[in-house]
C-alpha cells in the first residue's frame, strides 16, 4: 500500500497563487484580418502604436496601447469604421 504525502503548505499557497498572477496578453491583430468587436465582424485596416510607453503612475506596468482602426463587414453596417484602443 502508498500513502500520498501533501506538500508542505506553503509550496500549495504559492502554486496556488502562480495561475492568478499569470495573464496572457491579447494578440496584437494584423491588417487584413477578420475580428469580432462588440458582437459585430470587422476588419482590421490600421494598428497605430503609440509612440510612448505608459507611465507606471497610470498602471502598475508600463506599456504601449495600440489603436487599432476597424472597417465593418455586417451587411447592416458595411463601410462603418471604428477605432479601438
Amino acid at each position: 500500500m502508498s500513502t500520498v504525502i501533501p506538500p508542505p503548505k506553503q509550496e500549495a499557497q504559492t502554486m496556488m497563487r502562480e495561475p492568478s498572477a499569470v495573464q496572457a496578453l491579447p494578440e496584437l491583430p494584423t491588417p487584413g484580418r477578420v475580428v469580432e468587436v462588440r458582437g459585430s465582424t470587422w476588419a482590421v485596416t490600421e494598428v497605430v502604436t503609440q509612440g510612448l510607453l505608459r507611465s507606471p503612475a497610470d498602471e502598475s506596468v508600463a506599456a504601449r496601447q495600440h489603436v487599432v482602426a476597424l472597417q465593418s463587414l455586417d451587411e447592416d453596417r458595411l463601410g462603418d469604421e471604428l477605432r479601438v484602443i
